[in-house]
Formats: C-alpha cells, structure tokens, sequence
C-alpha cells in the first residue's frame, strides 16, 4: 500500500469519526435541551407534592417564604397578608409550564413556593387503600382501643420496670397494661402521618398503617321501596 493511499484512508477514517462524534454530541445537545412541563418533572419526584387547594397551612408557609425573599419574581404586586388567590393561581399555572430540566431555576422555584413534601398520610391514602386513618381522641373507642391493643401486645415491646416500647411513649411503663389507649399514643399517631416520608419501606410508615388505621367499612347500600 502507497503512502498515498494510507493517508487517503487515515483521513476517510478520522472524518468518519468526527462524523460519529458530531452526530452523538447532537443528539445530546437536543436531549439536554428537551422542555417538559413541571407538572411531569413533579410526577417523578416522589418526595414532593403540588400543594392542593385548600392546604392552608402549606400556602401559609410558603407564602411567607415568597413574600420574605422581597423578590416577587412572579410580578404579584401586593404581597401583604395572607396567600392571596394570585399566588395560588400562579403556582396552579406553571405546573403548564415546559422547562429544561428539574435543575431549571423556574422548576425550583416552584418546589420551594408550590409544592410541599410527600407525607405518610399521602402514602396511606395510595397505597394502602384497604385502610382508613383513625378518628377522633376518644381513647376508650372500639377503634383506639383495638389500636392500643396491637401496639402494646406488639413483640418488639417490652414490658415492666425497664421496658421499652416502639414508640418510646413516655407513660408505656403506666400504661401498657391498660384497657383505654394513652393520649400520648392517640397524639403519636396524629403527628405520624404529618411526618414526610415517601418510602413505603418506612418502618415508620408501616407501622403507622399497623398501629393508626383500620379496614374501611362499606355503608349498607340503600333500599329503593318504591
């Protein structure tokens, strides 16, 4: 083979490469410059929720934050008071809007202004669907005290003196033995499923579901007389 020809075909070689290169680096530019809306990025971050409607206490929390950047990035005007409907709307609005990518300044934004964090209560309604939250305070219900019963009879407690318990309920040591369940353990169960969590391998999700739901109960379906 003449010199020539080896360099005819090292230049064909080191054209095609540059061809190769420059068709994947492309094809990562436009992957890298793809929009998807909010709402889609917000699906697949399972720690954070859109705050809903009539959340007030999420919009109180994060209309302060909004308001005491003294910012107004979103042109809102007024920003005395509590969240007004304008906030709300705006945050509504750009679950609409495209954006590139979840590291978009425009998409942190609104996970640090319209979204909140997944809760235990959210994965109880969604995955275990079976199960309802208890309600009420009464500690000598049906309800609470079939909870209390699970919980102190549960294998990982401890009774007596030195005993431990799951929870580390401070009246265990006076109370495991009782009928009624303590309202430690009612108020226990109330601050749960307001903690954020968005595994459902939680230990504290799980019991949470053990200790602080029961089955649902279907209503006698209504008889039609006429």
């Amino acid at each position: 083979m003449t010199t020539a020809v080896k360099a005819s075909l090292l230049a064909g070689g080191a054209a095609a490469a540059s061809g190769i290169g420059a068709i994947a680096y492309g094809d990562l530019l436009s992957f890298q410059t793809q929009k998807e809306a909010i709402s889609s990025l917000l699906s697949k971050d399972p720690a954070k929720r859109a705050i809903g409607t009539t959340e007030e206490e999420e919009w109180k929390k994060t209309w302060a934050r909004y308001r005491d950047s003294k910012k107004d990035i979103w042109k809102l005007g007024d920003l005395s008071g509590d969240a007004p409907t304008e906030f709300k709307n705006a945050c509504k609005s750009k679950l609409d809007l495209e954006v590139f990518g979840s590291d978009s300044k425009e998409y942190k934004d609104f996970l640090l202004y319209c979204s909140r964090d997944t809760l235990i209560s959210d994965l109880i309604k969604e995955n275990s669907k079976g199960r309802v939250l208890l309600e009420g305070t009464d500690a000598s219900s049906t309800d609470w005290q079939n909870a209390w019963k699970a919980y102190s009879e549960d294998s990982r407690n401890q009774k007596g003196e030195s005993g431990t318990n799951i929870w580390n309920l401070s009246d265990w040591k006076t109370q495991n033995s009782q009928g009624s369940a303590p309202q430690s353990f009612i108020t226990k169960c109330s601050s749960n499923i307001k903690h954020p969590s968005h595994d459902i391998h939680d230990p504290l999700y799980i019991d949470t579901v053990k200790f602080c739901t029961k089955d649902k109960t279907t209503a006698p379906a209504s008889t039609n007389n006429g």
